[in-house]
């Protein structure tokens, strides 16, 4: 497991990366706000670069979500989907399964309700 943390002042995201066979799992834990979200962009980027390109982004850690965290996920699920995978969110905490709903990006996007069956969906 990687450990990435965003060393600014205030609340930090924490992103560890880890492996399930070909899903890459992306954990999120905090904001994920302006202070972090080149920060997940650049780590989704570097998984699909790698050719890791089923992600599973693990939002039950999510304390905040604002428009430059949607931004970060929308570039995620498009750089994965170029390169023939994708991207999809599991076990959002209902103010941001609310948040995807509103921007509609829940409609783009596949939402699970368990990691597991976000990985399921993938495999």
């Amino acid at each position: 497991i990687e450990y990435f943390i965003d060393r600014r002042e205030g609340p930090r995201l924490g992103i560890a990366a880890s492996e399930a066979g070909v899903i890459s799992i992306v954990e999120l834990r905090g904001p994920v706000e302006l202070n972090g979200a080149d920060r997940l962009k650049q780590v989704l980027a570097d998984l699909v670069a790698r050719g890791r390109i089923r992600i599973v982004a693990d939002l039950e850690g999510v304390t905040f979500l604002d428009s430059s965290g949607l931004g970060a996920l929308i570039a995620g699920m498009k750089t994965a989907r170029a390169a023939g995978g994708d991207l999809h969110l599991c076990a959002p905490p209902d103010e941001v399964r609310r948040i995807l709903k509103m921007t509609g990006l829940g409609g783009r996007i596949d939402v699970h309700p368990t990691r597991q069956e976000a990985i399921a969906a993938l495999a």
